[in-house]
């Protein structure tokens, strides 16, 4: 909910189903720049997020130009409400000053 009315930010999924726990968030940047320099100010932060599903391969220029784009953002049961609060907050501080 904190990053849904967030400039500048794109979450793949804004509900979530009855009974259902997410263990990331995935966020789709414009650019794979702004990804890997968002990635960095959230590692700055202590905030590890992991980049997954990382492709290469030439015959899957779509898909392989969409993964540089996203960043998975951890919110399973290790993070609490302040935890995630302080990630949206990182963020969206780090992508105005990107835009």
């Amino acid at each position: 909910n904190a990053l849904s009315d967030a400039q500048g930010i794109t979450t793949l999924f804004q509900d979530w189903g009855a009974g259902t726990v997410p263990y990331c968030v995935p966020v789709l940047f414009e650019s794979a720049q702004a990804r890997d320099s968002t990635r960095q100010a959230l590692i700055a932060s202590q905030v590890y997020p992991p980049v997954h599903w990382s492709l290469n391969q030439a015959e899957w220029d779509l898909a392989a130009a969409l993964s540089r784009r996203i960043l998975s953002l951890p919110c399973d049961h290790r993070y609490g409400v302040a935890d995630m609060r302080r990630i949206a907050s990182v963020l969206t501080q780090h992508v105005l000053t990107i835009i």
